[in-house]
This record gives C-alpha cells, sequence and structure tokens, in this order.
C-alpha cells in the first residue's frame, strides 16, 4: 500500500462506475486506469492509505480489477440493480473503516454519499471528496471537509 505523509491514516473508497463514467462510455480503459492511479499519490501526500476500495458491475471489474490491483486497490463488485455500486460501497463505508484511519476519501461525486460523509464528519473522521470539477453534486460538497479536483490530478499524471 501507498506510504504517505503527514503521520495520518487513509481509507479511500471509489464509486468506479461514477469516477470513471466518460471512460467508460468511450471504452477507454487506459484513461479509466489513469484516474484511479492519479487518485492513490495525490491522497498519499496528505496520509498513508491504508485501505483502497473500489465497487463497480462485473463487466468493469473485469476490465480493471487486475491493473487496478497492482495500485493496492482492492474492487468489489454489485449484484446489480438500480444505485447497487453506490449501496455496496456505503455498505462498506459503514463497516471497513480501520478505526486507526482520520482521514476517509470518497471518490464519488454522487450526492448518495452525502450522508455518509455527514455521518463520517460528526464521528470525528475528516472526510475529503475526490471527483471532478463539475461531476460533484452540491450535497455531497457541503458535506466534505474538503475537495480534491481529480481534473486537475488527471491531467498531471498524464
Amino acid at each position: 500500500m501507498t506510504r504517505g505523509g503527514l503521520g495520518q491514516r487513509a481509507a479511500v473508497f471509489i464509486d468506479l462506475e461514477n469516477l470513471v463514467h466518460d471512460e467508460r462510455q468511450r471504452m477507454d480503459w487506459t484513461g479509466a486506469e489513469r484516474v484511479v492511479r492519479a487518485l492513490i499519490p495525490d491522497v498519499s501526500t496528505r496520509a498513508q492509505v491504508v485501505l483502497c476500495i473500489a465497487v463497480c458491475d462485473g463487466r468493469l471489474a473485469r476490465r480493471l480489477a487486475l491493473p487496478l490491483a497492482d495500485h493496492g486497490v482492492r474492487t468489489y463488485t454489485h449484484r446489480g440493480g438500480p444505485d447497487a455500486a453506490d449501496w455496496e460501497l456505503q455498505r462498506r463505508l459503514d463497516r471497513d473503516i480501520p478505526a486507526s484511519c482520520s482521514l476517509v476519501v470518497i471518490a464519488s461525486g454522487d450526492h448518495f454519499f452525502a450522508a455518509q460523509a455527514a455521518r463520517l464528519r460528526g464521528s470525528g473522521k475528516r472526510v475529503e471528496v475526490a471527483a471532478r470539477n463539475g461531476c460533484i453534486s452540491a450535497e455531497l460538497y457541503v458535506q466534505a471537509n474538503d475537495f480534491c479536483d481529480l481534473t486537475v490530478a488527471v491531467s498531471s499524471a498524464a
């Protein structure tokens, strides 16, 4: 797993379907991998990343799970249906955050995670949302302590 600075520990949760939506539409799997690869070093400048989980459907997992595993990202599939990736990621946010992590990164712009971000902040966790500029809901943005614009991270990683 990636080592970072500042003495804090981070858990990263990725809504892969949301984060790489544009690349998926173009079937640009290299671009999709690049988006996620840009996220991990960016977070690592602020914390030691000790857990990195991505959730997506089986088709996307078949394309990205192995390349992302090389970067310490564990990819899980969901059972399908409306908002299935969101529900699965929320379940993992509820149960998989190590107690030692003071920073939780939610890599999604989906308003679905706004209440979760508020609960995490209420429990004393620092919440950062990572998404592309213009692809984050207002509800999620106001619940986060910080916003990481992946547009910039992906551009500088290319």
